[in-house]
């Protein structure tokens, strides 16, 4: 709401969803619609233009968000992998080490067990 009174934003807000209501239902309210804004030097192309500028600022940012999601998502899901591994490679260790201390001589130096 560009060159509106912040107290009357609201106001001006409701009465643009009206109109444009009014743009897509009525005829006649269409017709004179289009004429105030040709007055101003806009037409339908202007408007697509606009609107499709104002779009594609939010979908920018929302594509932004789910790469950044995605990107995270990645992290974690090699993250668990990682663990996982980790996990393996501990439960594979450790018989293979009990089993090679019990094939070992006894170290004198250690107390016996």
């Amino acid at each position: 709401m560009i060159g509106i009174a912040p107290e009357f934003e609201g106001l001006a807000e409701q009465y643009t969803a009206q109109n444009a209501l009014s743009w897509r239902l009525d005829p006649i309210a269409a017709t004179e619609i289009e004429m105030r804004l040709a007055s101003y030097g806009l037409d339908q192309h202007s408007i697509n233009a606009e609107a499709y500028v104002q779009a594609s600022e939010a979908l920018t940012l929302f594509e932004d968000l789910l790469r950044a999601a995605q990107l995270r998502r990645m992290v974690l899901l090699k993250e668990i992998g990682n663990q996982r591994l980790i996990g393996a490679r501990r439960t594979d260790e450790r018989p293979k080490r009990a089993a090679i201390s019990s094939n070992l001589p006894p170290n004198p130096e250690l107390p016996p067990q």
